[in-house]
């Protein structure tokens, strides 16, 4: 439900509130449909809210060269 509106807040906290080890694998399928929508800030917040600073920070550098 929360991948579906974007609540990725809300579904991070839950996940990992239950132990739910597959979230990893949904928010990096994520992250590839945003960058591939062009919406490469989208991704990085992302990341961000997920605290996946490394990954966001890729981003952002790849951005940065583009």
């Amino acid at each position: 439900m929360c991948i579906e509106l974007s609540q990725w807040d809300m579904g991070i906290e839950l996940a990992r509130h239950y132990n739910l080890n597959d979230i990893k694998s949904l928010l990096t399928k994520q992250a590839r449909t945003l960058l591939d929508q062009n919406k490469p800030f989208d991704a990085i917040e992302l990341y961000k809210k997920s605290a996946n600073y490394l990954e966001a920070a890729k981003i952002l550098y790849e951005v940065k060269i583009l």
